[in-house]
């Protein structure tokens, strides 16, 4: 009996272990299949795909770089830019570059980084753009896109790579991700919502400098902040220099300097502190205008000496016992106790990248208008001049008047009428009867002009400025667009479509009276016997003088662009906000959408002369002959 006792004893106890590691393995099972679904649920969708570049169709116009960002990399000086990537030797040489929209996504890079890979494991360049994700530069012929499926994070304003081949990406609107060889991870929800503008730190600590909401500090699990009330000197934070035990913070009114988890000090106060460099006990400050400053980080507070050195940098780093400091335009250097010499000119033969206005003058010049400069006049031999004043300046429209023999600039400034040969003779404004200083748009009739403005229509003819509101009978005032055939004229407004016969208002047609689906019209241009309008937010409809409207299908949610229209060879072009260029074939009856090869997809200006049609962009400008453009 005492044998069979022990027998079930022993039975029991062996039934009561194997439950307990049953139990044990199966919680240990959930708390496995638990993590996993939060680690899944962290986890973001990416796609990396090796970029492949359109075919090359269109020729850039050589413009402006506007540098954003330096890098060394495999020997070289990397520079991103708005316009694209360049490679140049030490020496600043240029060996390569990559354009955006054609061998580099339709993106403009934003910030680079050296790295450790996480899917190669090898050394390699990261360039972040500004809506096609981080691009991994491996070698020259090789370009892989790392592309998250959430739009949010393809906007990339800073990059941090770390030893483990980990690299933490922070954008605009999409907040803190992490990238590695598994994937695309949130590091915490707390996190997904900043608008960053940059980082730094290591393994354990990760520093976030914001738009809006101060400095913040992701460290073991958990956030920090520091605002205006823990002395930061404003809640927009423009750089980060140093390391986590003695920390950086460049705002636009000074720089806070970090210890333990506090902030010590504030240095150069009252500073537009755009870019730091933290090396040898010495802060090296890169201001908006007021140049570069050295400060002692033994005691000073404040910038020592005169400035000295560029103003507007973007960047500093050094290359073995040189400084460099990047701005927009040029790239400097400076070996220790020397001065400051420019190495790279980013310069290209125009002024500017942000084309607003267009138009190809019979003598084979190019005007080129821009949106927040004046305009250049590009000669057929590749000379440039350039006109910048008070008035012209934010140029809307060039349109030439022969008749007058004059070409008429329309500006947010006014109206200013240039000569044949290019230079400018009278400026008009509200002060010389126009309606409004902010002109849009220029059409030209038999006597004289017809102009869009703010505030309404103004007739330039010789019985001197007369104009046309709302009291008048127009359907809005913001008026955008004007187009005349003769006597007659359109105005097309915020609050839709005015027809106007010898100067007297005759009919008015919005989404309420008739078939135009969208009141707000942007452009105009006359082909096939009647008129095709460009509105913002239902793309082109085409409207016949007697009142009625075609529309077109896919055309929802399709903004046009304010002057962005123009005819030639058979076809009407249409430049969008978003959507590239809509290419209308008048035999055909076809729409058609190209997008491959622009600098941008916000197509803000569009021009044809003798089989060349140009195109304007916020980033840029191409041309192509109207041929290749062919009809699959």
């Amino acid at each position: 009996m005492k044998g069979w006792r022990a027998i079930a004893a022993a039975v029991v106890v062996v039934c009561a272990v194997g439950w307990a590691g049953w139990s044990l393995w199966r919680a240990g099972s959930e708390l496995g299949r638990s993590r996993a679904s939060v680690e899944s649920q962290a986890r973001e969708a990416v796609e990396r795909r090796r970029w492949e570049p359109p075919p090359p169709l269109w020729e850039t116009v050589p413009m402006a770089a506007q540098f954003v960002d330096a890098a060394i990399f495999d020997d070289s000086l990397w520079l991103a830019a708005n316009a694209g990537v360049f490679r140049y030797s030490p020496q600043g040489e240029l060996l390569r570059s990559w354009r955006v929209g054609q061998e580099l996504p339709q993106a403009s890079p934003t910030r680079l980084a050296t790295g450790l890979d996480p899917v190669s494991q090898r050394p390699a360049l990261f360039v972040a753009t500004a809506g096609a994700g981080l691009l991994a530069f491996r070698t020259d012929e090789q370009i892989d896109q790392i592309l998250p499926v959430e739009p949010a994070l393809r906007n990339l304003t800073a990059l941090l790579p770390r030893a483990t081949g980990e690299i933490v990406l922070g954008s605009l609107h999409g907040g803190v991700a992490a990238y590695d060889a598994g994937g695309l991870r949130r590091l915490d929800e707390e996190l997904d919502a900043v608008q960053v503008t940059a980082l730094a730190g290591d393994e354990g600590d990760l520093w976030i400098g914001t738009v809006d909401e101060g400095l913040l500090r992701w460290t073991g699990g958990r956030l920090a902040r520091w605002g205006s009330t823990e002395l930061l000197p404003d809640i927009r934070v423009l750089a980060l220099a140093g390391a986590a035990e003695r920390l950086f913070a460049g705002t636009p009114a000074g720089i806070a300097q970090l210890e333990g988890g506090q902030v010590s000090r504030v240095l150069a106060d009252g500073f537009f502190a755009q870019s730091l460099l933290a090396a040898d006990e010495k802060l090296t400050v890169g201001s908006l205008d007021e140049g570069l400053f050295e400060i002692p980080l033994a005691g000073a507070q404040r910038p020592t000496g005169v400035p000295a050195g560029p103003s507007d940098v973007v960047r500093l780093l050094t290359s073995g016992s040189a400084t460099l400091a990047l701005t927009p335009e040029k790239l400097y250097v400076r070996e220790a106790g020397s001065t400051w010499e420019a190495l790279i000119d980013g310069g290209g033969q125009l002024w500017d990248r942000n084309v607003s206005a267009l138009h190809a003058d019979d003598d084979g010049r190019l005007w080129v208008g821009y949106f927040d400069r004046g305009l250049d006049l590009l000669g057929p031999d590749g000379s440039v001049e350039h006109h910048e004043t008070d008035r012209v300046f934010c140029v809307n429209r060039i349109v030439a008047d022969p008749a007058r023999n004059r070409v008429a600039v329309a500006t947010a400034n006014g109206l200013t009428f240039f000569d044949p040969a290019g230079t400018p003779r009278e400026t008009l404004t509200r002060d010389d009867g126009l309606i409004a200083d902010h002109v849009s748009d220029i059409a030209v009739e038999p006597e004289g002009l017809v102009l869009a403005t703010a505030a309404g229509v103004t007739y330039l003819d010789p019985g001197g400025p007369r104009s046309l509101y709302a009291f008048q009978g127009l359907v809005n005032n913001h008026v955008y667009a004007v187009a005349a055939r003769g006597r007659s004229v359109l105005a097309g407004t915020l609050g839709g479509l005015s027809t106007i016969e010898g100067g007297a208002v005759q009919a008015s047609y919005t989404t309420a009276n008739s078939d135009l689906r969208h009141n707000w019209i942007n452009a105009i241009v006359e082909a096939d016997g009647g008129w095709f309008v460009g509105t913002y937010g239902a793309g082109v409809a085409r409207f016949a003088e007697a009142g009625a409207w075609r529309l077109f299908p896919d055309m929802a949610g399709v903004e046009v662009n304010p002057g962005a229209m123009t005819v030639s060879g058979g076809r009407v072009y249409a430049g969008t906000l978003d959507r590239g260029l809509l290419v209308y074939d008048l035999d055909a009856e076809l729409w058609r959408t190209v997008v491959e090869g622009l600098p941008s997809p916000n197509v803000t200006a569009v021009e044809a002369r003798d089989q060349t049609l140009w195109v304007g962009t916020d980033n840029g400008l191409v041309k192509i002959n109207e041929e290749a453009l062919s009809w699959p």
